[in-house]
């Protein structure tokens, strides 16, 4: 059944909504439009006029293929679920949050589900930036923009946000810091939660991470106007229909430490014998596998840490769910000599992210996988396998 044909038939205005477009979980595809989702069903009228129910259950995705996507503000939150919203406004007094987006109710969530603000989306500051939101924090952190692409933090207490300054507790002294003059502020004691699987993007790149879809607002039963979400911390947001992109409803997490290497090899050559030039790609492989920072006290399952050796590159295979790359590099703390690495992300043998890390601070990415098939890191440095090479990527994972 084209789309084609679904925007005729629904052109005389039968029912004024988008086409649609969902996917069961055994890969089932058929087209339509949405007339109401329940907290249980969803339900789809055809091209035929014929009713359509599917259980939630058995649903993977439900996207709407003609939305235009528009670019986002770069005032941008990210709240300890796992949702990441681009907002006109963001307001602190200390207690709740007060989030205003364009064209949807206004947003109230308390201190300890907002996990950073960003007031810039500089792409400059990107790497470094994302970097710091990769870690979690004991205290609040305002990060201070500096000449140059340079990102200073400091460490305190938030103690309220307006449209132009944020109030921070510095060591019991009250400074009103410029937001003109910072990249943002993360917020200490935020712990991140598991990712929803249920999953709603809007159309100016809003990612909703939800607990649960509790149902479509209808003004007639053929007509659905607002989908009400309900995020981790309970609160019950409204979301016009008309500004979502995609409904994703089996996402979730691949941790690349618990991916099967496909292959490897050694960027440089190795000086010494061939016996052991032989036997150091099983010793690097040692270093690939995740290893707990005692000065974390951590384990394989909440550290989710991976040591890289520079000269050295290793290939993953993607599976055609995984949609996003994420996770940042930095030293590995047994380095105490450094030299610059230079780290390369590749898709599919196209590069899409390439840094060199020549400082203790960590560079983050977030990268779209877009249908690539093969996944290839690979870290250079001034010489192979010497002092200061090794490097730790953190958090690295493939989002469904």
């Amino acid at each position: 059944m084209s789309l084609t044909f679904i925007r005729l038939f629904f052109a005389a205005g039968a029912i004024a909504f988008p086409p649609v477009e969902w996917t069961k979980i055994d890969g089932q595809t058929d087209s339509g439009v949405v007339t109401a989702i329940r907290p249980q069903v969803a339900k789809f009228r055809g091209a035929d006029d014929e009713s359509i129910e599917v259980d939630l259950r058995e649903l993977l995705k439900i996207e709407f293929p003609e939305v235009s996507r528009r670019n986002p503000s770069p005032l941008m939150v990210r709240t300890s679920g796992g949702s990441r919203l681009p907002v006109r406004s963001v307001l602190f007094d200390g207690t709740n949050w007060a989030i205003q987006r364009r064209i949807e109710d206004d947003l109230e969530l308390p201190a300890t589900e907002l996990r950073s603000v960003r007031f810039t989306n500089d792409q400059t500051t990107q790497t470094s930036w994302l970097g710091l939101l990769e870690r979690e924090h004991a205290a609040d952190i305002l990060v201070i923009r500096r000449p140059g692409g340079v990102l200073d933090t400091t460490e305190g207490v938030v103690k309220g946000v307006t449209a132009d300054a944020v109030e921070f507790d510095l060591d019991g002294t009250i400074i009103q810091a410029p937001i003109t003059r910072l990249e943002g502020i993360l917020m200490g004691g935020v712990k991140m939660r598991p990712a929803s699987k249920i999953q709603i993007e809007s159309l100016d790149t809003a990612l909703w991470s939800v607990i649960s879809i509790e149902g479509t607002d209808n003004r007639d039963d053929e007509k659905p106007e607002v989908i009400a979400l309900r995020l981790a911390s309970g609160t019950l947001h409204r979301l016009p229909l008309k500004r979502v992109a995609k409904i994703s409803l089996s996402s979730g997490v691949t941790w690349l430490d618990e991916m099967k290497v496909a292959s490897r090899e050694l960027l440089a050559p190795v000086s010494g014998d061939a016996d052991a030039r032989e036997s150091l790609p099983e010793v690097a492989m040692e270093l690939f596998s995740p290893h707990a920072s005692e000065a974390d006290g951590g384990t394989k399952s909440d550290v989710r840490r991976m040591l890289f050796v520079g000269g050295t590159s290793v290939e993953y295979r993607l599976e055609e769910s995984h949609q996003r790359f994420a996770g940042s590099w930095q030293r590995a703390k047994s380095v105490t000599t450094s030299g610059e690495v230079e780290i390369t992300i590749a898709m599919d043998d196209q590069v899409v992210w390439q840094e060199t890390l020549d400082r203790q601070e960590g560079l983050g990415f977030d990268l779209p996988i877009e249908g690539a098939r093969r996944l290839s890191i690979s870290v250079r440095s001034d010489g192979p396998f010497q002092a200061g090479s090794m490097v730790e990527l953190q958090r690295g994972r493939l989002n469904q």
